[in-house]
């Protein structure tokens, strides 16, 4: 999907947003990695909203796919997510301690610039609640949730947003992608622990 100069596409069920020769994934649910398409040194950001399999079942193979790397991977995800800090650091260390990422973990509410993206994780009551994400772009806002434990954050940035990305499958969301200028459902990921 075309919004201006930004362009976001699934890839499985995460999210993939493009401008300016910069890539920003959304996600790395259960077969990002698989579905990761062009060239993985375009990738400058990922956001990990928590450590639901929907956000983070596909990690390592996402992390392991883009280990090859020369240019700076900045991972952003919540402060006091002990399991998906965890995760990361295991898959660093699986790598020799090679992976050219920086990681930026917060408190929420935060913001963060990422090359061309402006990122922004709210919502949530506590940590380990996964929030919803809101980017902008070349004037495009973004509204994303993985794994909806504050729908009413989420709807509140969907109907704000040119974009509101989610799991169709989720009535509370659904019901918020059909109010939004713009929707790009995605498919839930089964639960359980990561498949990684």
């Amino acid at each position: 999907m075309k919004l201006g100069a930004l362009t976001a596409t699934r890839a499985g069920p995460s999210v993939v947003l493009a401008t300016q020769g910069a890539r920003l994934i959304l996600g790395a649910g259960e077969g990002t990695a698989w579905a990761l398409s062009g060239d993985p040194h375009d990738v400058i950001g990922l956001v990990l909203p928590g450590s639901h399999p929907g956000a983070c079942g596909g990690l390592i193979s996402l992390l392991h796919h883009l280990a090859g790397r020369t240019r700076p991977l900045t991972i952003v995800w919540p402060l006091g997510d002990e399991a998906l800090a965890g995760l990361i650091d295991a898959t660093t260390r699986a790598q020799g301690g090679r992976l050219p990422w920086t990681a930026a973990s917060e408190g929420l509410p935060f913001r963060l610039t990422v090359g061309p993206f402006q990122v922004r994780l709210a919502g949530g009551r506590s940590p380990l609640a996964h929030p919803s994400v809101r980017v902008q772009a070349d004037g495009v806002t973004v509204a994303w949730t993985a794994d909806p434990a504050d729908p009413a954050a989420f709807a509140a940035d969907a109907r704000t947003a040119d974009l509101a990305i989610g799991p169709v499958d989720d009535p509370a969301i659904a019901a918020s992608l059909a109010t939004a200028r713009a929707a790009l459902g995605t498919p839930r990921a089964r639960p359980g622990p990561p498949a990684d």
